[in-house]
């Protein structure tokens, strides 16, 4: 182990004193592995179900077997068929910075869970690469978007992987190192995803002359450099509590050639042995890519082989593929990569020599970096890439098949949308199938056994502090407690805060997009602010912001005009916009899964002339920005609350959209049951809608804790399956799409919609047997089928009914609550009053 300064780097410390050259031998000779890398690296492919079982540990998910299978299945699925680079960098790091009080168990447990975050961002962004590259090997394997049960529900894998990275650090660390490290993986997503995004433009471009070793240089700073280089050593520095703003430079200073150096790599690999290259179906060429051999290929070309091979790059005709590999063949291109990868070798090892004794870290530290990195740039060979390191310890190397629950043997349904985008025609192809795995044998019980697994037919959870507070007064019927006309007089008269502040909250956005872009370092190119702002506006300023008036209406009743400073406004409304802008991006994703046309009166993000696929990369920026405006306004310990909040409503809508996709899948309509509903929309809509505004409220107001988070937990679970009921409704009835916000098709997808729900309870015989063979087609005729039926049985009438006994439960709890509760009774009532004037407004809705 090489705890700060040891005899083995005496002789490196000496040549630097004297500014000797320092020769690639030395470094190898005197940077041998101590044997807790070795031991973290051995360990680190069985590891991750030990991760898994720390991480999910919260009461949602002790139980859920299904979702842990799947997490575990997606995040190995590609993790472990390449070699973990990036991982074993952060073991690298761990064991150059440590010291011996480092040498825990529970630290050399969390650089593991470093370890495995770095890895699964990349498989992250792979998943992403795949689908919108139409990549279809990668390890040796099929992708992930066409394994049998996955297709474009692989959109929804990606997040929810991206959300489990989240879960596994504020799991594993104290809150301090966790709000640390997650701002440096969300640096890392917002960096890639913005070298990505130039990336794609610069294929679209057609101006050859961009293709400079400037610009390579700049895209792969963003794309690559950062993720696969310095994020590992900034998580070890960190782990080590050595981080300060001249390690950040030092790490950025000389591990930026580094990153680029394994980007070119990679990008000669990929034209080498194109059948093994990169692990991956090659597609740079077809693609336009700014690859570092289309770069070198126009530095060294003749006039005539430059006019050759800019009339065959970007082409995907076999014959102009493999022109351009020829034109590669003939400038001798590996030999033009020994010669630049020396070149910026020497120049990294310069800059090594030219740190202070007492840098951090040290030019010690820095020569274990370079010969790691170095090992694998130096080796070009097709040969390299056919070993696996994985399957010499592990069989199988594939995970667990996917398999659907329920009884179903039928294969996966898909629904297709055409669209075009440079002249290209593209078919969105959405899965309306399960994607819930497992391993062993058949899953017992089908899908009402799985929702028993996400604690969905059960009472509603209730913790300790609520236990308390439902015993502190007795339980009176609900009719007592319908409120009397002087009790809501009394209610409207609460002087509340100016209609101003409510007006003003829809004209933020823009000046706050404007701000924080600008703000923004990582964010220097005009294109990429002017993507961003366009992503963040085309859906937000369109709807109606429901959740963040509901969080400004909450925030004013428990914050009562005592603290209602311009900063309190200010951090209201950043967070009510960033509240209202999650939306947005959970619109981008499911418009895709489901092949959606148009969104609020207009075309959906992805069949933009300009987006398609491309969408999948816009969908993860944005999501990275919107963690980076709430990091700029809002500050400790707010932001960690709020971020808290805000993780929580992407896991539990990402939890939704599985159960979703299994009843969509399983096609058994038996399992169409009211508690089943409950439990799906209990993560799929309760948590944002409802609990999520009033509980930022709380802590806008310094007033969450573990008694009001359980009250709020509790009661919103009710109103937000309200809420999934009525917008269900209205699909039925077939609103017009500017009042209802999206076309319509929970009938042709098969959605466990409440109409379907409450059909199946009411429907005789022969309207059953109806339902079974019309209920999720796409054919005109069984859609009007499904709808005669639900016109016989008066749904509406029925959701009438289904909507008092629902708010009469409601209104039981809220005044059964003590009198000193937070929220209080008064609070809840003024809820509720906004939520029924919400629910109960169908009649324009019906038809004549």
């Amino acid at each position: 182990m090489a705890h700060a300064t040891v005899p083995k780097y005496r002789e490196l410390k000496q040549a630097n004193r004297a500014k000797n050259p320092v020769s690639y031998e030395q470094v190898s000779a005197l940077c041998k592995p101590s044997d807790v890398f070795t031991n973290l690296s051995n360990e680190f492919p069985y590891y991750l179900p030990k991760i898994i079982k720390t991480s999910l540990t919260k009461k949602k998910y002790e139980d859920n077997i299904e979702i842990k299978e799947r997490i575990k299945n997606l995040s190995e699925y590609h993790t472990l068929a390449r070699e973990p680079i990036q991982g074993k960098l952060t073991f690298l790091a761990f064991d150059a910075l440590a010291e011996s009080k480092d040498l825990t168990e529970e630290k050399l447990h969390q650089v593991q869970v470093l370890a495995w975050a770095v890895e699964l961002i990349q498989s992250y962004f792979l998943i992403g690469d795949d689908m919108e590259d139409n990549s279809e090997t990668r390890c040796g394997k099929p992708t992930w978007h066409l394994l049998p049960d996955v297709g474009l529900l692989a959109i929804n894998d990606a997040s929810m992987l991206r959300s489990f990275i989240y879960e596994m650090l504020k799991n594993n660390f104290d809150q301090n190192t966790s709000t640390k490290v997650e701002n440096y993986v969300n640096e890392a997503f917002l960096t890639i995803n913005i070298g990505q995004y130039m990336d794609i433009m610069m294929s679209k471009s057609k101006d050859f002359n961009k293709f400079t070793v400037e610009q390579y240089n700049f895209l792969n700073d963003h794309k690559s450099s950062f993720y696969t280089v310095k994020l590992p050593i900034l998580l070890a520095l960190e782990l080590c509590n050595k981080v300060s703003q001249d390690s950040y430079e030092n790490v950025n200073k000389i591990c930026t050639d580094l990153g680029i150096l394994l980007q070119m790599q990679n990008d000669v690999m990929d034209y080498i042995d194109r059948d093994s290259a990169s692990v991956k179906t090659s597609s740079d060429i077809q693609k336009k890519k700014c690859s570092w051999p289309a770069v070198a290929a126009l530095q060294h070309l003749n006039e005539e082989q430059r006019r050759e091979f800019m009339n065959c790059y970007g082409r995907w005709e076999s014959e102009k593929v493999e022109r351009v590999r020829e034109l590669y063949k003939e400038i001798n291109l590996p030999h033009l990569y020994r010669l630049e990868e020396q070149k910026i070798n020497k120049a990294v090892l310069q800059k090594i020599k030219k740190l202070p004794d007492n840098a951090t870290p040290s030019a010690d530290f820095f020569y274990k970096i370079f010969d790691f990195v170095r090992q694998y740039t130096e080796d070009i060979s097709p040969s390299k890439l056919k070993s696996n390191w994985w399957e010499r310890r592990v069989v199988p190397v594939y995970p667990a098949p996917l398999r659907p629950l329920g009884d179903s043997t039928a294969g996966p349904e898909l629904r297709s949308v055409d669209g075009s985008w440079e002249g290209r025609t593209y078919r969105f192809t959405g899965l309306h199938s399960p994607v819930v795995t497992g391993s062993g044998g058949p899953v017992r019980g089908g899908s009402r056994d799985f929702l028993k697994d996400v604690g969905g037919i059960r009472p509603h959870l209730v913790e300790e502090p609520l236990r308390r507070l439902a015993q502190a007064r007795p339980r009176r019927s609900a009719k007592a407690y319908r409120r009397s006309k002087t009790q809501n007089q009394v209610l409207q008269k609460e002087k509340l805060l100016s209609r101003k502040f409510f007006d003003d909250f829809p004209k933020f956005l823009p000046v706050l997009l404007d701000d924080s872009l600008s703000k923004t370092k990582i964010i220097e190119n005009e294109s990429v602010r002017n993507r961003i702002k366009r992503i963040a506006e085309y859906n937000t300023l369109e709807k109606k912001p429901v959740e963040a008036e509901l969080m400004l209406i909450a925030y004013e009743m428990l914050e009562k005009n005592r603290n209602v400073s311009a900063e309190f406004q200010h951090q209201a409304y950043v967070i009510g916009s960033a509240l209202e802008m999650i939306q947005s991006y959970f619109i981008i994703l499911d418009d895709m899964q489901d092949g959606g046309k148009i969104r609020c009166n207009k075309p959906c993000w992805h069949l933009l002339p300009d987006v398609g696929m491309t969408a999948v990369n816009d969908a993860s920026l944005f999501r990275s920005f919107i963690t980076d405006v709430v990091r700029q306004n809002v500050h400790e310990p707010l932001f960690s609350h709020v971020m808290h909040i805000f993780d929580t409503i992407y896991y539990t809508l990402e939890i939704g959209q599985l159960i979703d996709a299994q009843f969509v899948k399983a096609r058994n309509y038996d399992d169409f049951t009211i508690e089943n509903f409950d439990a799906m929309n209990k993560y799929k809509s309760s948590f944002y809608s409802v609990k999520s505004p009033i509980l930022l409220a709380l802590a806008l107001c310094k007033k969450l804790n573990s008694e009001s988070f359980a009250i709020v937990d509790d009661l919103g679970t009710d109103l937000g399956i309200l809420i999934q009921s009525h917008n269900d409704l209205i699909d039925y009835l077939d609103v017009d799409e500017s009042v209802a916000s999206k076309s319509g098709h929970d009938i042709q997808n098969g959605k466990c919609s409440w109409p379907a729900v409450a059909a199946l309870e009411l429907c005789n015989p022969e309207q059953r047997k109806i339902f079974n063979k019309c209920y999720g087609s796409w054919d005109p005729k069984d859609v009007q089928q499904i709808r005669k039926i639900y016109d016989e049985l008066s749904l509406a009438e029925v959701y009438r009914k289904e909507e008092q006994t629902r708010y009469d439960n409601f209104l039981n709890k809220v005044h059964n609550l003590p009198k000193d509760s937070t929220p209080s009774v008064e609070f809840f009532l003024e809820i509720f009053k906004n939520f029924r004037g919400y629910t109960e407004n169908l009649k324009k809705y019906m038809h004549e």
